[in-house]
């Protein structure tokens, strides 16, 4: 019998909390690959089997997470997704900044981990969990995903949510004293801001960001010359930052962009064989 075909499907929140979420995907029987940096926070509800994660360098023994609800916090060193069994959760894909209306502890703790939901919210998050893993009805699982958490998490007085959203898309392209300027913010007030919304000082975040669009530009240009994909100055700077990110220099990661063509949908993710990844790594030859 031939496997079954990954699913996705998705749904953007009508009410209060759109202003939170990007939109709560269902993801169903994905496969497994090599994880690069990225600056994304995920609230993630495992219904299917436990996932495990190892160094994609290494032949190390894998490390499961048997949370049930976790934050899929920001994530600058690389690693190996792998799952037993068949993967099955759905996702809240947070907007940039706003995980502190879901969560009392600091978004810089969420970082470099998965953090369980006992660590950081309530209760009925296990309730919510329960009831999504007993009823096989997607639609109606988005729905009470969504009331869930329309019903827990903090709504943003306007004028914040209006300079969190400004600071998500101007991070990348604006310096320090233009954000000051754009916010009104004084370049301590401006720190303790991006830390606490977006887990990361301001000159770190501005390369994470910087380097995920650099990702995507290889990935869906794989034939173009990489000196036209990257912001920096010269080619040396990009590719020193490149392999400092992820251990790959940029040409390594456009062959196994030209290997596995899908990752143009996801950057961040290579549907790759540990042992084939190894095999390319260590040789240069899959």
């Amino acid at each position: 019998m031939e496997p079954a075909l990954p699913v996705i499907q998705s749904y953007v929140p009508t009410g209060p909390l759109k202003e939170l979420v990007y939109v709560i995907l269902y993801l169903r029987g994905l496969g497994t690959g090599l994880a690069l940096q990225r600056v994304y926070q995920n609230i993630i509800i495992n219904v299917g089997g436990n996932f495990h994660t190892s160094s994609p360098f290494e032949d190390d023994i894998p490390r499961e997470n048997k949370a049930t609800v976790w934050i899929n916090g920001k994530h600058q060193t690389p690693f190996y997704l792998g799952h037993d069994g068949t993967p099955e959760f759905y996702v809240l894909a947070v907007k940039h900044g706003m995980l502190p209306f879901f969560t009392s502890v600091p978004v810089r703790d969420t970082n470099e981990t998965a953090l369980p939901a006992e660590a950081w919210g309530p209760t009925s998050l296990t309730a919510l969990q329960q009831e999504l893993q007993m009823r096989n009805d997607v639609a109606a699982n988005f729905v009470a995903i969504e009331r869930h958490f329309t019903r827990e998490a903090q709504k943003p007085f306007a004028d914040v949510l209006k300079k969190i959203t400004f600071l998500a898309d101007a991070l990348p392209t604006h310096t320090v004293t233009q954000l000051c300027h754009a916010t009104g913010y004084t370049r301590k007030r401006l720190w303790q801001e991006v830390l606490k919304h977006f887990g990361s000082p301001v000159k770190e975040m501005q390369g994470i960001i910087r380097f995920d669009h650099h990702l995507k530009a290889i990935s869906q240009n794989t034939q173009q010359d990489l000196g036209t994909l990257h912001t920096f100055y010269d080619q040396a700077h990009f590719i020193n930052d490149f392999k400092s990110r992820t251990r790959l220099t940029p040409n390594q990661y456009r062959l196994l962009c030209n290997r596995y063509p899908q990752t143009r949908r996801h950057p961040n993710f290579i549907d790759i064989a540990k042992e084939t990844f190894l095999q390319f790594y260590r040789t240069g030859t899959f």
